[in-house]
């Protein structure tokens, strides 16, 4: 595209100057064209004019050169100079082109302008077959094969056009070539070590990074590195981000870790002995991907997207062939793997990645993502992407680490070497003798994952690990600071560890550090004292190598001086060498992986997968690691506890840090603790909904902390409901607005009228009511100083505050809009609240109203009425008033999605039959409408709603430790239509909202032709099963889990309505 903008421009720049009149009545001598040798002559002025030669031939060639130039420029008309200006613009911005302006037309008719054979139509002409070449890949670099539709567990055929690279057993790549000529003998590594690298005294790091962030280094260091014991030159992992660590670096490794049923992984354990030679803190947060990674496929199988896993044990309806269940396993294993690296490596670029370069210190959403998209223009083409990965040897020695390990790190892994070698120092021991201890150890760990032991931890009967327990281990793990990159900080039981390192890389034969240096750009260490400023470093470097040119790049890059912190660019102050190769290999390790790039696709991981492992930089400036954590301990963490979400740092920095960006208020601060374990349980009358769960997930959102759990008295819509008129009141307005949704909501295609009868007609209607009795017009809201809601905003944050207040484990984080669209909505209630005091009471012996008028009456009593409590507006607001109209109108959406999609089960004779029901209430009969509301209702409805319940001691956790919580989370499975429809308020004005709903809608579809469910998945309620065998929706995309049903197409026959 650049050469064919450079040959439009320069034409273009032509057509411009020989349009132009000079002052003399000739042309502008300031026309580009070229002369007789095919070079560019250019000339200035607006009466100078083109020099000529004193020879014939001379004057003849630019004659001709002047006739030719003339003949092409009249190609160039109007038409063709849009042609030229669309072109240009389209290269400089980079942006989409619109088809239908028809440019590439236009640039074939100015092709097909020009004289033919000239010099600009056939520049022209090869410029466009090559931008037509180079909008397809050649040869494509992603195929529908099944050898490459997943990852391989060595990592092959990752690359498609080089199947082997990157897999493991493969020699590691050189990135520098060596060119000086190095000295034949070398310091003896035990001198080296014991010179500039052995701990003094520890120095905490100076942005108080938590020991989390360097266990998530040492997961992605063993994911790419781990060198043959036999041969340094190969690497036995992959060189991709694939969680080999837990999946493992082989078939016969992953098998091990695999159950071979339903794609789950054996219950918290991973693939690599390796990593129980770490602090338990790297294992648990393996565990907690283990954990993810079996929640995912259960999720998976459950949504079974378009079908994609179901068919396998029944294709087309039939019975699966010999291998369907474990095609099953294998398919469902697979995807979930795609799913639970796609959270991975998010969790690398958006949390840390953020913290290593400060980004977490200020206010920015602003993150280094290497799978940005190029545009394609004037300044630079698309990065290549997908070609394959191929880890290099000098990168595996930029990623020791060790000076950066914890005190109490430290003294866990002196203490068990300890237990390995006996009564020796470990400091002291001979690295020959080290090397063999470990290799007996790793020897003796049982080949199957879960036989192994975890750091003293017994596991429980089904093989998982308490959950008490690893919570404690990660509490730990985040309030420990670790350790600063410096010279003579590493811990000297890892004497043994960097010998062999410095050894490893002599056997390399790699570049040194200045080569290193020069190679990347970066200035070369012309003295020791550029080296590192501490002048005994400089004396030891002197002693050791003689000249800065002989220091090798390991341990050379682990002696430089380290970084300061600067807030952005430098958080994890590393030494400065190191600081600028990471972060070209995280380029390159994420670009050149195609299962995070060119088949990073919700097809690859589904649409729900693609979905939950994606972050939101509204939501923690895009930071995910809460995720992961979350779902791992659910009844542990408080949903904005901080060790959920920002772990990477200590809390008592990340306090201060917050409180620099205001948003200290939205996170919890304290410990995690153990809560009850959730149940299940058949509300009975004496169960209620309390608001502790519900206040304490919004103190994230600016909610108050509550002062204690309370009853949720639904206060508002109790008062609506206790006048006679309340019923008939409702049965007119769903009469009324059931029928205008439905008008404005229905559109045609063929010979059917069809309608989203979820959607847009019954949730909308539901929040009409809302807006109706509570006041909240466009009108009264102004008055107010509030934006109006848009109806269909309001709708979805209803349902979203559902999930995040009333469910066991909210499987949704609030993001900003949300959170902006919740204090909106407080601060319209509060306002009501207050104005309610000022409302004057009705009579004490109730005077009738108008059924017409009576929410609009009614309502602004209701307020009233709830300002007389006394309490704070504000905390009734959060606690109280938005629990309720949330409770209220998802309860009575969920009732209503499935009486809907019950009707529609019932077959053709079922619908007629339903549909006789409505005509007949339209003709004043009406007992059989409620009877059939009350059927199948009762054969249909079933609300989940979790709440603070007291604790039984029958549920303690055999395991529990610590003090025992305050209150248990319960799901209650409440049936609205049996003897206990009084549990709870909100829950009773739920079903009558239901009730007059049902009977519009039934009256409604009536007298419709050949009405039912609009063939394809858009015409089911998905549904799954969630916490208590609750049911849980999906909408059109299925990307989304939720209790509030939110698609349902219907159709009838054109004619009636």
């Amino acid at each position: 595209m650049a050469g064919l903008l450079k040959s439009l421009w320069c034409l273009s720049n032509n057509n411009k100057a020989e349009s132009q009149p000079s002052s003399s009545g000739q042309r502008d001598g300031s026309a580009k064209g070229k002369d007789s040798n095919g070079a560019m002559a250019e000339t200035t002025g607006t009466t100078r004019t083109r020099r000529l030669s004193s020879t014939s031939q001379s004057s003849n060639e630019s004659t001709h050169a002047a006739k030719k130039l003339l003949q092409e420029l009249q190609a160039l008309n109007f038409r063709n100079i849009r042609t030229l200006k669309d072109v240009a613009l389209s290269g400089i911005k980079g942006e989409p082109i619109d088809d239908q302006t028809y440019l590439m037309e236009r640039i074939i008719q100015l092709a097909t302008d020009l004289p033919y054979q000239s010099a600009e139509s056939e520049t022209l002409t090869k410029l466009f077959l090559t931008q037509l070449w180079d909008d397809l890949q050649h040869p494509p670099q992603t195929n529908l094969g099944p050898k490459f539709a997943f990852r391989q567990a060595d990592g092959s055929n990752n690359s498609i056009l080089y199947p082997n690279i990157g897999a493991a057993g493969q020699p590691y790549a050189r990135t520098v070539r060596p060119k000086l000529e190095q000295p034949a003998a070398r310091p003896d590594p035990g001198l080296i070590f014991d010179s500039v690298l052995a701990r003094q005294t520890f120095t905490p790091h100076p942005n108080s990074i938590s020991s989390v962030l360097f266990y998530i280094a040492s997961i992605i260091i063993h994911d790419i590195f781990n060198t043959s014991h036999t041969d340094f030159r190969i690497s036995e992992t992959s060189s991709y981000l694939d969680l080999a660590p837990l999946y493992g670096s082989n078939r016969e490794d992953q098998m091990l870790v695999r159950t071979g049923k339903d794609g789950k992984l054996k219950a918290d354990c991973f693939s690599d002995k390796r990593i129980l030679g770490f602090p338990p803190g790297v294992g648990v947060l393996l565990i907690f991907f283990n954990r993810f990674h079996n929640s995912a496929v259960e999720k998976l199988a459950k949504i079974d997207e378009n079908a994609r896993f179901s068919s396998i044990r029944s294709p087309q309806g039939r019975a699966g062939g010999a291998n369907a269940e474990q095609d099953y396993d294998e398919a469902l294993f697979q995807t979930g793997r795609l799913v639970t690296t796609g959270l991975y490596i998010n969790i690398i670029l958006k949390d840390y990645v953020r913290t290593i370069l400060n980004l977490n210190s200020i206010n920015s959403k602003w993150s280094l993502d290497p799978r940005s998209e190029e545009a394609k223009s004037l300044i630079k083409n698309k990065l290549p992407e997908g070609l394959g990965n191929q880890v290099s040897a000098e990168f595996n020695l930029i990623y020791r680490w060790h000076s950066t390990i914890s005190q109490r790190d430290e003294a866990w892994t002196d203490a068990v070497f300890k237990q390995l070698v006996g009564d020796k120092d470990p400091a002291s021991l001979a690295m020959s003798e080290m090397l063999i201890v470990l290799q007996k150890w790793l020897e003796a760990l049982p080949a199957d994952p879960q036989q192994r032991p975890f750091h003293n931890v017994e596991r429980q009967p089904d093989g998982s690990l308490p959950d008490d327990e690893l919570v404690s281990i990660w509490i730990d793990s985040v309030d420990d600071v670790a350790g600063a990159f410096q010279t003579r900080h590493v811990p000297r039981v890892m004497r043994s560890i960097e010998m062999l390192g410095i050894i490893q890389a002599r056997s390399w034969n790699l570049a040194s550090l200045n080569e290193f240096r020069e190679y990347f750009n970066l200035t070369a260490h012309k003295t020791f004292e550029d080296i590192n400023p501490d002048p005994y470093i400089q004396q030891q470097l002197r002693n050791l190598y003689g000249h800065p040119d002989n220091v090798e790049l390991y341990p050379g890059v682990i002696v430089e001086a380290a970084k300061k912190s600067m807030s952005p660019g430098s958080g994890l102050c590393t030494n400065f060498t190191i600081s600028r190769a990471i972060l070209s290999d995280a380029v390159s390790l994420v670009r050149s992986d195609r299962f995070y790039t060119i088949d990073y696709t919700p097809q690859k991981l589904t649409n729900w997968g693609f979905k939950v492992v994606d972050y939101d930089t509204s939501i923690d400036y895009g930071c995910v690691l809460n995720k992961v954590v979350l779902n791992a301990l659910p009844n542990h963490f408080a949903t904005n506890s901080i060790y959920a979400h920002y772990p990477l740092v200590t809390p008592t920095k990340n306090r201060t840090l917050l409180k620099k960006l205001g948003q200290e208020q939205y996170y919890n601060f304290e410990k995690p603790k153990r809560a009850w374990p959730a149940r299940t349980v058949l509300a009975q009358a004496e169960i209620g909904i309390t608001t502790g769960l519900w206040s304490r997930r919004l103190i994230g959102l600016g909610g108050p902390p509550p002062a204690s759990s309370q009853p949720l008295r639904a206060a508002f819509f109790s008062t609506l409901a206790k006048h006679e008129q309340w019923k008939p009141a409702l049965h007119a307005f769903f009469q009324a607005n059931i029928r205008q949704t439905w008008q404005q909501g229905k559109h045609s295609i063929s010979a059917f009228d069809q309608i989203d009868i979820v959607r847009d007609v019954a949730n909308e209607t539901y929040v009409r009511f809302l807006i109706e009795a509570g006041r909240f017009s466009d009108a009264e809201v102004s008055k107010l100083g509030v934006k109006p809601f848009d109806s269909l905003d309001l709708q979805k944050l209803l349902g979203v505050l559902f999930d995040f207040g009333f469910t066991t484990a909210p499987g949704t984080t609030l993001n900003g809009a949300h959170r902006g669209q919740v204090r909106k909505l407080v601060k319209l209630i509060a306002a009501k609240v207050a104005n309610g005091k000022h409302v004057a009471r009705g009579d004490k012996d109730h005077v009738a109203v108008a059924v017409d008028n009576y929410l609009a009456v009614e309502g602004k009593q209701a307020w009233s009425v709830v300002a007389q409590s006394g309490e704070d507006a504000t905390h009734l607001a959060w606690n109280q008033l938005l629990a309720e109209f949330t409770l209220t109108i998802v309860s009575a959406s969920r009732l209503s999605a499935q009486f809907i999609d019950k009707v529609l089960s019932a077959g053709p004779a079922g619908i007629a039959a339903a549909q006789r029901v409505g005509v007949q209430a339209t003709q004043g009969q009406s007992a059989g409408l409620d009877d059939l509301i009350t059927k199948v209702t009762a054969e249909s409805a079933q609300l989940t709603i979790a709440s603070d319940a007291a604790p039984t001691t029958a549920n303690t956790p055999a395991s529990a430790k610590g003090p025992a919580p305050e209150a248990q989370v319960q799901t209650m499975v409440y049936n609205v239509t049996g003897p206990h429809l009084s549990v709870n308020a909100s829950v009773k004005i739920a079903a009558d909202l239901h009730e007059a709903c049902a009977a519009a809608l039934l009256q409604l579809i009536g007298p419709l032709d050949s009405f039912g469910r609009v063939p394809g998945p858009l015409g089911q309620l998905k549904q799954v099963r969630g916490e208590g065998d609750g049911i849980l929706y999906l909408g059109e995309r299925q990307n989304e889990i939720s209790n509030n049903p939110s698609m349902l197409k219907v159709q009838w026959k054109k004619g009636k309505q």
